[in-house]
């Protein structure tokens, strides 16, 4: 398995994807169809609360063609009741 900065990882013949959060802000969206990124999960949520970035880095992964979804961080000591 190998990995870049992106957080791009590949097993054997795996699809190619990427998970993003606020630390991935300069994603080059529209290069990644061209490099055989086929996926891309985006942190929509932490805890309770959507990410300021989620919903764009969402709209910029399907915008390039990726089959995307997002993902909520949970805390251990946090509750799911709303």
């Amino acid at each position: 398995m190998s990995a870049n900065h992106w957080g791009l990882c590949k097993m054997d013949e795996a699809e190619l994807g990427l998970d993003v959060a606020k630390w991935q802000p300069n994603v080059p969206w529209a290069q990644l169809p061209e490099l055989g990124v086929r996926w891309c999960i985006v942190k929509g949520w932490h805890s309770r609360w959507r990410t300021a970035e989620g919903p764009a880095q969402y709209e910029a992964a399907r915008a390039a063609g990726l089959v995307a979804g997002e993902y909520a961080w949970l805390e251990p000591e946090q509750s799911l009741d709303l």
